[in-house]
């Protein structure tokens, strides 16, 4: 993925310098940092990034900072694009350019027409074979907006009975319990993980959240890219830390943990990307406790039994679904059972 931002962020840093700027110019999710430089040899830039990739500081709605124009990386998904343009829509001024860049597969052909809500004056500044950036003109008389109006809640039943769960728009299963996860809930009734746990990838909590349902003084730590997903998890796993960063980068160096539990991601819009999985197969042992537990769901296709075998004694398949799998590892342990492919 990290070629397809550096082609998009070239893509939309190439069309900078013909751009009519006036200060300042609010740059949202450039992971590329072309988009930012570029802005910033020519005016004032604020930046807005909601995932804290390469330990840049991630916030869940932009800054109180009235801003002359916009340039934002298309979010994936139509909630959060819609999520990130009523945002951009309540801080620009009536007339200021909204400059949004992203590839043909992940919807920018079509962002156009979705802009007209809150745009004018909307056209195609470049395009490119597998990208191309639009710009617009913000409408008058936009209301500013709150992260608050965009906070939804739902039930789902979790390791331990009902729950009530917050969620924002963008976050992973926005607004349901996804299948993976919730077979691992089914899971981790038979386990009742103690002790120091870590939610990897935590989303929303839910996972956390069905720990403390069955372990009520289990102390857990919430890890997650994602500030609107970590302000979701706040209000759902009450005094849990949140850890906000870019996989275990983000965890205080020694800590050691009784027990890891994860759904890690493994898309990125519409391509396969399994880095996150396989980072945590690969480093979880260093942040696990002498015999401490790992305990992943993961897609039925992935080898994720083969990722797991040189950095772990004893790995097995503990549940099956339809499309998921659960593994269970052990630190330092030894002669486990491996069941099943993977």
């Amino acid at each position: 993925m990290r070629g397809r931002e550096e082609a998009l962020g070239r893509l939309m840093a190439s069309c900078v310098p013909e751009l009519p700027l006036e200060d300042p110019v609010l740059v949202v999710d450039d992971a590329s940092g072309l988009v930012e430089a570029a802005f910033a040899a020519r005016a004032d830039v604020v930046g807005w990034r909601r995932t804290a990739l390469a330990g840049c500081r991630a916030l869940p709605w932009p800054p109180e900072v009235a801003c002359a124009g916009a340039s934002v990386r298309l979010p994936k998904g139509r909630e959060a694009q819609d999520f990130v343009l009523s945002a951009l829509a309540g801080r620009l001024a009536a007339g200021a350019p909204l400059w949004i860049h992203g590839a043909n597969d992940e919807g920018i052909r079509s962002v156009g027409s979705r802009l007209e809500s809150i745009c004018e004056k909307v056209r195609v500044v470049a395009a490119r074979r597998h990208g191309r950036v639009v710009e617009g003109r913000i409408l008058p008389a936009r209301a500013p907006r709150s992260l608050g109006e965009f906070r939804m809640t739902f039930d789902a039943d979790l390791s331990g009975g009902r729950a009530r769960l917050v969620s924002y728009p963008g976050t992973f299963a926005h607004g349901r319990l996804d299948e993976g996860s919730a077979l691992l809930l089914q899971t981790l009734a038979r386990w009742r993980p103690a002790g120091r746990v870590l939610d990897f990838g935590c989303g929303i909590g839910v996972l956390a959240l069905g720990v403390r349902q069955l372990t009520a003084d289990a102390e857990l730590d919430l890890l997650d890219v994602d500030a609107a997903a970590m302000e979701a998890a706040r209000e759902n796993v009450p005094g849990a830390r949140p850890l906000l960063g870019d996989g275990f980068s983000a965890v205080p160096s020694g800590l050691r943990y009784d027990w890891i539990v994860s759904n890690p991601p493994f898309h990125q819009g519409r391509s396969n990307d399994p880095g996150l999985a396989r980072q945590l197969a690969r480093e979880a042992p260093r942040h696990l406790a002498p015999g401490g537990q790992l305990l992943v769901v993961v897609p039925r296709a992935a080898p994720f039994g083969r990722w797991l075998t040189p950095h772990f004694g004893a790995i097995q398949t503990v549940a099956r679904g339809p499309h998921h799998t659960v593994w269970h590892a052990t630190n330092g342990g030894r002669g486990g059972a491996w069941c099943g492919r993977g």
